[in-house]
């Protein structure tokens, strides 16, 4: 993703972003749209999904009702503007745009077969619910979804553009799913990366020896050896530690991927983020993974931009300041040499 531009989704009224590296961390007062941001970019590499925006209720843990949340989906409840995310990438313009609608198309309107139309999409014909379209230059899909209560009735018109990229995404909900970290971790040991995933515990402790994965009670667990008669469970200790390892896992698994991380740093010691970041910025690009991440610590956006700099890739790194203003969402973009200069005269960038 080069660019990305947001209009009536959510918080965001018209949000721009020209400029986007391999690594972009994100600041800003609170309620500035932060956490907000890394949602919508999820929803918009999960676009072939056609309950991808029920995910921006859901990441908030809280209960979902498809017509209420609908029309929260829209910038200030507008739901008679269309909202979209477009992106600038390799593969050219891309769009995902939401429109609400009264009565969704009847059959006729498909131009595809009666006979061959799911009874489900008898079910959507005609109500109130979401048209879905995403776009890849010519290339265009549409999927419409209605539904009651916290149930979502979808169904595909079209599908003809290339399958984006995988997204992932870490928040303080998410990142505790063991399930999925241990595929990670599982995914990461098997394509032979464990000294990949050593480096990285080293870094926040350095006597760490060897991690296993071991079966306690029929559950996977992840196990490490610091020198001591018995294994210890990762967890034991801490959080930090573990994260980093699962964010770690989570690069090496997934080439050309795209990650997303809400206040990463929150958990590991000021002292350890430059050397993490070291190891991120490396990994980023050997992987070739494009990460977000939101942070309010200027000790944190102070160690990304030494970490990249001390590989020589400062180049890669940008950092976006979000600022809410009257007329919405805006965002100033700080170039690797202004973030140095910002820092070293004490500048409030956070």
């Amino acid at each position: 993703m080069r660019s990305l531009k947001i209009k009536n989704l959510r918080g965001f009224r018209d949000l721009n972003i020209p400029k986007l590296r391999q690594v972009n961390f994100i600041g800003g007062l609170n309620s500035s749209g932060k956490s907000s941001l890394l949602e919508c970019i999820f929803v918009f590499f999960d676009r072939k999904n056609v309950g991808s925006f029920s995910r921006l209720i859901q990441f908030r843990n809280l209960p979902f009702d498809f017509f209420q949340q609908i029309h929260e989906l829209f910038y200030q409840f507008n739901d008679r503007i269309e909202a979209s995310i477009e992106a600038e990438s390799i593969h050219g313009k891309e769009k995902l745009s939401f429109k609400y609608t009264e009565r969704l198309p009847l059959l006729q309107n498909l131009n595809v077969p009666a006979e061959i139309i799911p009874q489900q999409t008898l079910q959507i014909s005609g109500q109130k619910g979401l048209i879905i379209s995403g776009q890849v230059d010519s290339l265009k899909d549409e999927m419409y979804a209605t539904g009651q209560g916290n149930q979502i009735n979808g169904h595909v018109v079209s599908s003809n553009t290339p399958r984006p990229p995988r997204c992932f995404i870490f928040t303080a909900l998410t990142r505790n799913n063991h399930a999925e970290n241990i595929k990670f971790f599982s995914s990461a040991i098997q394509n032979g990366h464990k000294d990949k995933l050593l480096e990285c515990l080293r870094l926040l402790r350095s006597e760490i020896k060897n991690i296993e994965l071991l079966q306690i009670a029929g559950q996977p667990v992840i196990y490490v050896d610091i020198g001591l008669q018995r294994l210890l469970p990762l967890a034991d200790l801490g959080d930090g530690i573990y994260f980093a390892l699962i964010i770690a896992s989570c690069l090496v698994s997934n080439e050309d991927s795209i990650l997303l991380l809400d206040e990463f740093d929150a958990c590991i010691h000021y002292s350890k983020l430059e050397s993490i970041w070291n190891l991120i910025s490396k990994l980023a690009s050997q992987f070739h993974v494009q990460i977000f991440a939101t942070s309010h610590s200027i000790e944190s956006i102070s160690a990304a931009a030494l970490g990249f700099e001390k590989n020589q890739r400062l180049n890669d790194f940008s950092y976006i300041r979000l600022d809410r203003t009257d007329d919405g969402v805006t965002a100033e973009i700080y170039e690797p040499k202004e973030i140095r200069q910002a820092i070293e005269r004490e500048w409030e960038v956070r």
